[in-house]
């Protein structure tokens, strides 16, 4: 790739959540003989501008399909993480000890990528965060102390979703609450983080989560209960939040019978029920 590439796939990296960079690369490829990703990459960018109910079956997702098999075909030319074949358009993608790439494009690139542990995050996260627009990150192995220390970590602010696997506990939720970093987060997995009342009560009052849509609270052994329930419904520093998933067998079962499992629902419209 040359020196202009380089610099234009940088500025794509570096600004995950903007578009412009993204045409102003494909536009690159296009002058540079590669039509069939940059056209990829432009129908992927058209086709996250739609409403989700609508991106299946419209027309462009089956063109990006398309697209996609004729640009990323068959074979793989590399490996990464626990063998899992890469194919072409993905071939730069570097192999590391512990750091998994998630399989689908987003938006005309890999976006998405899974540590095994807090150390291989600092290991690791400078070679990761230069090879593609990486906005939503799984880390695994979590203790509370090692929340907050990886909320400094300067990408965290380019994120849309992080999924944090471990005892995160409540001081790690207090430590998700307090950070200033979140604010274009709009999914956060505490799904194996053992969740608490005063945990969710932080999150609750926490101001700098103003995007967030989707929140996923696995029930757990008994630290969470409807009394942490009800501070997520009352949240108004949660504006944008319209899910709550993986709380509502038993956690919204043991409130049948008074109206909490209704203002559940009317406050998190979108949250899957089973």
């Amino acid at each position: 790739m040359s020196s202009d590439g380089q610099a234009l796939f940088r500025a794509v990296c570096e600004q995950p959540w903007e578009d412009t960079p993204r045409l102003v690369y494909a536009d690159w490829l296009e002058e540079n003989g590669n039509p069939v990703r940059a056209e990829f990459i432009r129908v992927q960018v058209a086709l996250a501008q739609l409403p989700p109910a609508e991106r299946w079956l419209h027309p462009l997702a089956a063109r990006a399909a398309e697209l996609r098999k004729q640009g990323d075909p068959g074979k793989g030319e590399a490996k990464v993480g626990r063998g899992k074949r890469v194919k072409r358009w993905s071939k730069d993608l570097p192999v590391l000890e512990g750091v998994e790439w998630t399989a689908g494009y987003h938006r005309g690139f890999r976006n998405g990528v899974v540590f095994a542990s807090m150390h291989t995050v600092l290991t690791f996260e400078e070679m990761v965060t230069a090879a593609a627009p990486v906005d939503w990150v799984q880390v695994k192995g979590l203790r509370p102390f090692m929340v907050e220390a990886l909320l400094t970590r300067p990408w965290v602010r380019r994120l849309a979703g992080l999924s944090l696997w471990g005892e995160v506990g409540t001081s790690g939720m207090e430590a998700l609450a307090r950070t200033d970093a979140l604010g274009r987060l709009e999914r956060l997995d505490l799904s194996v983080a053992r969740p608490t009342d005063a945990g969710v009560q932080a999150l609750a009052t926490a101001t700098s989560l103003t995007n967030l849509r989707r929140l996923e609270l696995e029930i757990n052994t008994g630290g969470l209960t409807v009394n942490g329930l009800a501070d997520l419904i009352n949240a108004p520093a949660l504006p944008r939040l319209a899910a709550v998933d993986g709380i509502d067998w038993p956690l919204l079962w043991r409130a049948r019978g008074t109206d909490l499992q209704e203002r559940f629902y009317q406050r998190f419209p979108e949250t899957y029920r089973r």
